[in-house]
């Protein structure tokens, strides 16, 4: 939908014929991995964690989200569930993710915390305004394989 409305906008303000609509694709089965690293650089002053999941597994009709419980992670909370489930990751298709990223301060910029909400395939969500932020954002969902190389649609 947004990219019909720039194609319009472009049109009707500019009169001119605009690019094609990339649409961008994200993927997330590769944070089912408790021991995949949410690697940041040190000049960037930010780290990331997981936030909350949700997931669907093969034999259930509804999905079940998954929050951060205090002094835990994630994983640890989705690992209580399948043991008392008896459940398998295997098994679970990770519909949607939220990641936190914590942004230490520098000269250039506050310090502050940004949370991103990812749904495969086409969306994300960050809530934040400022362009620096959501640059190195979008960076390290690049990086992690999360941001996954456009195509035109």
């Amino acid at each position: 939908m947004k990219g019909l409305l720039e194609e319009t906008f472009i049109r009707t303000v500019y009169g001119i014929e605009p690019p094609p609509y990339v649409q961008p694709l994200y993927a997330i089965d590769m944070l089912k991995n408790e021991r995949f690293p949410l690697a940041t650089d040190p000049e960037d002053c930010v780290r990331a964690e997981i936030s909350m999941f949700q997931i669907k597994w093969d034999y259930h009709s509804r999905a079940t989200q998954f929050g951060v419980v205090v002094g835990d992670s994630i994983h640890d909370s989705v690992a209580c569930y399948e043991s008392r489930k008896e459940v398998s990751r295997d098994k679970a298709q990770f519909q949607r993710t939220r990641i936190r990223f914590f942004f230490g301060p520098k000269p250039d910029r506050r310090a502050g915390m940004i949370t991103v909400e990812i749904a495969p395939p086409g969306t994300c969500i960050i809530k934040c305004h400022d362009p620096v932020k959501i640059e190195i954002v979008h960076k390290y969902l690049r990086r992690w394989g999360i941001a996954l190389p456009q195509s035109e649609s």
